[in-house]
């Protein structure tokens, strides 16, 4: 049986090498995961406080997707805390190679926030 399962250990192991991995996607995926499971389960100063600690894991461009933006943007409305979405923007527009903050419901909120903070 040695004979016959060492080919077949060969090739799984070259297709695995070639099987591309994509942690950007899980880790956005996770995160997604996160802000609606935050949404669920508090409100309030509580929410404030992790969407906090969530935006904080947003370490790398790859990661600001806009759905992830837009999440973190209505999460940050529901708990009416317009600076912190001026501050997500603000940080967006600063990032060379980030275009994500130029998209029309980022602008509309970013706007929206700065007229209620006046």
């Amino acid at each position: 049986t040695e004979a016959l399962l060492t080919p077949l250990v060969g090739r799984l192991t070259r297709l695995l090498e070639a099987t591309p991995t994509d942690s950007c996607g899980y880790f956005r995926e996770t995160i997604r995961q996160d802000i609606r499971q935050a949404r669920e389960r508090f409100s309030g100063p509580q929410l404030r406080q992790e969407l906090a600690r969530l935006q904080r894991r947003l370490d790398s461009v790859e990661l600001l997707s806009p759905d992830i933006i837009m999440n973190l943007l209505l999460s940050y409305r529901d708990v009416q805390d317009y600076s912190a979405i001026i501050e997500l923007v603000e940080t967006l527009q600063a990032l060379p190679t980030c275009d994500v903050a130029e998209q029309h419901n980022v602008c509309f909120h970013y706007t929206f926030a700065l007229n209620r903070r006046n």
